[in-house]
């Protein structure tokens, strides 16, 4: 009985230590998974991505690894490199469909601003035409350049 619990003992110093120096190890070498992160990672190059960091910028998304994410801004241009810990969030840019969005809400806003604020019924088709389509115009600069319908892919925590 004594034999075991020597040989237990010796097993047991011998292998804690090496699996805690491991751990340890492993915990330096990167940074924690995130399954956010992860989805950044997943993304396919060329995707139009939104990056708030210290410095915002939308760009061609290239590759991501765990510790820094590089894309191109504009059509075949210089990389740029943002190491993970300065990215606050990546979002995957949605101009065209912003751009609908805001063309919707234009029209109906718009039609039904210009209908209201016009008396008689002619006069409530002309004002709600003439409303909609001031919207239609207002509602899709406002939509693009906002770009208020992009989908969030990463939060840093």
């Amino acid at each position: 009985m004594l034999t075991k619990i020597w040989l237990f003992a010796a097993i047991a110093a011998f292998t804690i230590p090496s699996a805690s120096a491991q751990v340890a190890q492993a915990a330096q070498s990167s940074p924690p998974a995130n399954p956010a992160w992860q989805r950044v990672e997943l993304l396919p190059p060329g995707t139009r991505i939104y990056i708030g960091a210290k410095l915002q910028t939308t760009c061609n998304f290239t590759r991501a690894d765990a510790e820094s994410l590089t894309c191109a801004e504009g059509a075949g241009g210089n990389p740029l490199t943002i190491q993970r810990i300065d990215i606050r969030v990546v979002k995957r840019a949605r101009r065209t469909r912003s751009t609908w969005a805001g063309f919707g809400i234009g029209y109906v806003a718009g039609a039904a601003i210009g209908s209201a604020t016009s008396s008689g019924s002619l006069g409530k088709v002309a004002g709600g035409g003439a409303g909609a389509v001031l919207g239609i115009i207002t509602g899709s600069i406002i939509g693009h350049f906002t770009d208020f319908t992009r989908s969030t892919i990463y939060k840093a925590p």
